[in-house]
């Protein structure tokens, strides 16, 4: 199996050949996990990030809607490139309390929201880091102004519908968890 060409190893990777996944990782990975470990990654972060990859040129080689104009090692690497540097700007966001949350659609959080002051914000943040990870991602994405088309490309989702179904299901989760904690109501906003 040293000598598969790039269309060989999509169509593998459509057909979820074992055999061409296991080539696959072992001829890529390490480059990737090199690239995630340089920049401030670790090996469980690199592992998400090619898994993911993996995950989006399925879907698009499934869709028929890959055509490679480079090497697949090329087009893998920028890939991981984006989804990894996105992650990046996710975690600062985060960790610098710069996240703008705008755009919650409920009276009583956008009046909280309004009126806060970093506690609140922290609050909030607090509940944002608690949801399962794809809604992290889609929420602190949608809160930084990626558009929605942008989002479904980064995050590999099926359709920009989907995506928009899907943060709107997240910020619904985000909304309640905010509102059962005691410090929700201790600010004096009753639900």
């Amino acid at each position: 199996m040293k000598h598969l060409t790039d269309e060989k190893i999509l169509d593998g990777i459509r057909d979820k050949n074992n055999d061409i996944l296991t080539f696959v990782y072992k001829k890529y990975y390490s480059f990737i996990k090199k690239y995630i470990l340089n920049n401030n990654g670790n090996k469980q972060d690199a592992e998400d990030i090619f898994q993911e990859t993996i995950i989006m040129i399925y879907r698009k080689v499934e869709e028929g809607q890959l055509s490679l104009d480079c090497s697949l090692k090329t087009y893998l690497y920028s890939v991981c490139r984006i989804l990894w540097l996105k992650e990046l700007e996710t975690r600062k966001l985060i960790r610098n309390n710069n996240l703008e949350l705008k755009n919650i659609v409920d009276p009583e959080v956008n009046f909280f929201l309004e009126n806060g002051d970093l506690e609140k914000k922290k609050l909030i943040q607090e509940h944002l880091m608690h949801l399962k990870e794809n809604c992290r991602q889609i929420l602190t994405l949608f809160y930084a102004g990626v558009p929605i088309d942008e989002i479904t490309e980064i995050l590999g989702m099926s359709s920009t519908a989907n995506t928009r179904q899907k943060k709107n299901r997240c910020k619904e989760k985000l909304i309640k968890s905010i509102k059962k904690d005691p410090r929700f109501r201790n600010y004096g906003i009753s639900e």
